[in-house]
């Protein structure tokens, strides 16, 4: 059974995109740049890389944490099912003041799955770097 797909619009000629793996990739780069203060009307609906490096950005583990459940929430709006595994190394540090996130994500449309990965790097409480793990 073919279930109704969430588009997710962008700024660009494309203007909305239906194809599962463009989307996941369009959410993504939306999560990493978007202000939690973006909006009065719907802050509490605002899913923000920035609001958590905010809130949780000196414990890697808590970050990791409500980093987990927010995408999980902010990507289900758009696909069948999501999930989200995000893991602290606090090993990867940059002369003690950095760390990374190891974020592995897997959707579900129409019951087929794709997964995206991103490895994230953390300097001083903010985002340094984003590396695309794997995308299929």
């Amino acid at each position: 059974m073919t279930t109704l797909i969430t588009p997710v619009p962008v700024l660009s000629s494309a203007g909305w995109i239906t194809d599962p793996s463009g989307k996941i990739d369009a959410l993504l780069a939306h999560f990493y740049e978007s202000m939690k203060s973006q909006t009065l009307l719907y802050g509490n609906n605002v899913s923000s890389l920035q609001y958590l490096l905010q809130q949780f950005g000196n414990s890697p583990n808590d970050l990791a944490q409500n980093l987990e459940r927010t995408l999980e929430k902010y990507l289900g709006r758009y696909y069948d099912l999501a999930t989200a595994s995000v893991n602290a190394d606090i090993t990867s540090t940059d002369n003690g003041s950095g760390y990374g996130l190891n974020v592995y994500c897997s959707i579900t449309e129409n019951g087929k799955a794709y997964s995206v990965g991103n490895l994230l790097k953390i300097s001083n409480a903010k985002l340094a770097s984003v590396i695309k793990i794997n995308n299929g």
